[in-house]
């Protein structure tokens, strides 16, 4: 337990061994519950980011957006299974994105709630559906393949310089 650990410390001239509080298995599920929606929300819009970010702890399904993210959390799951056959690649993504971030984001309990880097594997989902519905919306409004082809080009280029400001600031 934590306090055999203390006194083990205690025991070895280490007064105090670290600053970190310990938190509940519970307590980090529901925080985790707003993370997944703060990830979402730095890949659809990503200002804000941080090295460290000072993440405020769940301790109830009324603290604070908790209820609301399991409600989107859910609401999403449920529309990607709904969808398997006529948008698998939806499908995928979610499931592909879930399923990556649940070990760190479920029953592993870190020491930091909120960490960047543990989207870059799942987003390789979110980007690969990203891509083929813009690629099909800039298509479908021009009706043309080869100015769609042009259009999408165009205008990838200024949201990847903004992307690229946006990073550049964060470093």
């Amino acid at each position: 337990t934590y306090e055999a650990v203390l006194r083990r410390g205690r025991a070895e001239g280490i007064e105090k061994g670290s600053d970190q509080k310990i938190v509940r298995g519970v307590d980090y599920f529901l925080t985790e519950l707003n993370v997944l929606a703060t990830y979402v929300r730095l890949y659809l819009l990503p200002y804000g980011q941080t090295l460290d970010h000072d993440y405020p702890r769940s301790q109830a399904l009324t603290d604070g957006p908790t209820a609301l993210s399991l409600l989107a959390i859910l609401s999403v799951v449920g529309a990607a299974v709904s969808l398997r056959k006529r948008a698998p690649l939806f499908t995928w993504s979610v499931l592909f994105g879930l399923l990556v971030l649940a070990p760190t984001s479920s029953f592993w309990v870190l020491t930091d709630f909120i960490f960047e880097h543990r989207v870059y594997l799942p987003l390789a989902g979110a980007a690969a559906l990203t891509a083929v519905l813009a690629e099909r919306i800039v298509r479908k409004l021009l009706g043309d393949d080869l100015l769609a082809k042009r259009v999408f080009v165009g205008a990838a280029v200024p949201v990847l310089a903004g992307l690229l400001v946006l990073t550049r600031t964060r470093n």
